[in-house]
Order: C-alpha cells, then structure tokens, then sequence
C-alpha cells in the first residue's frame, strides 16, 4: 500500500529529523517523495518537498535545497491548493528568513499573507 509506506517513510524521516539525523532524515523523506510520485500524491510530494527542503538546510546543502524548493513550487502550482501555496511560502520566508535575507522573506511573507487571504475568502463562498 503506497499510503501507508509513504506514510511510514515521512514518520521515519521526521524521527531522525528529530534527532538531528539530517542524513538518515534526508534518506527517508527521498523515499516518501518517490512513493509519493508514484501515488501521484501531489499533497504528499509538497509535505516531502517541505521536509527535503529544510533538511538539505540544516546540512548546508542550499543547492539541493534550492532542487527541491522549485520542485515544491511546482507541484503546488500543480495542485491549485490554497492551502499548498500557503506552505510553499511560509517555507520560502522562513528559510529566507533563517539565511538572514530578509527583503526576500519580507516578499515571500506578503505572498503568503496574500495566498492565507484568498484562502480566507473561498472558505466563506
């Protein structure tokens, strides 16, 4: 069952995200990613994305954290989820933010703030 070893890979790698096993962590959410890509699960291949994205950060890796984010982007432009936007910015700003770039987290904020408003707005119709 995909779901399930999807699942279990993204549990796996945030265990080892916990413990500061980026390298481990980086293994398992590659597996959810590829699981979730033969799923087609577009909502778990941006979750996997996210994860990659932030590991790859924390071992200093920006180039494949860079590889990821535009594959998050384009699957959340895939997708058309509000909420998958939302994500997509939030991590953009915050890891802008963390690399001290702060003119870029402040555009990425407003886009973020932006895609939560539409997102607002469509709840109500």
């Amino acid at each position: 069952d995909l779901t399930t070893e999807s699942k279990v890979c993204h549990d796996l790698g945030l265990c080892h995200e916990g413990l500061g096993n980026y390298r481990q962590a980086i293994q398992y959410f590659q597996h959810d990613f590829m699981v979730a890509k033969e799923a087609q699960d577009k909502e778990g291949l941006t979750l996997a994305c996210e994860k990659l994205v932030k590991a790859h950060t924390e071992t200093g890796d920006r180039e494949q954290a860079d590889v990821y984010r535009r594959k998050m982007a384009v699957v959340t432009e895939e997708i058309q989820s509000s909420s998958g936007k939302c994500t997509f910015w939030n991590q953009m700003a915050e890891d802008t933010l963390n690399m001290g770039e702060y003119e870029k987290a402040i555009e990425y904020y407003a886009n973020l703030l932006k895609e939560a408003k539409k997102e607002q707005h469509q709840s109500f119709e």
